[in-house]
């Protein structure tokens, strides 16, 4: 692994190397966590920035309809072993040649 050395500024700044930056996805506005591990300084890509994606995006389609009720259009109704009878039990170990 090639060392990468930058200087902490007297505000506590340091600029994050470019090929770094390029090649884990970092950019203007990307949230990091510091820690410190067995003497080290650790920053780590924060899981909340992805929350926050999540979050912008939640409810964005606006069907009126619940989550079962979409699934059950996609994937049809409910599996019931009263109505359907039990799954067919695969055989296995048997191939046509």
């Amino acid at each position: 692994m090639k060392t990468l050395q930058r200087a902490v500024s007297v505000r506590g700044q340091v600029v994050i190397p470019k090929k770094l930056r390029q090649r884990l996805g970092i950019h203007a506005g990307t949230q990091l966590d510091f820690f410190e591990e067995r003497g080290r300084l650790v920053a780590v890509k924060s899981q909340q920035s992805i929350r926050e994606r999540l979050d912008k995006v939640t409810g964005i389609l606006k069907t009126g309809k619940s989550t079962d009720e979409i699934m059950e259009e996609l994937r049809g109704p409910p599996y019931d072993p009263a109505i359907d009878g039990p799954f067919p039990v695969k055989k296995r170990g048997h191939r046509r040649r």
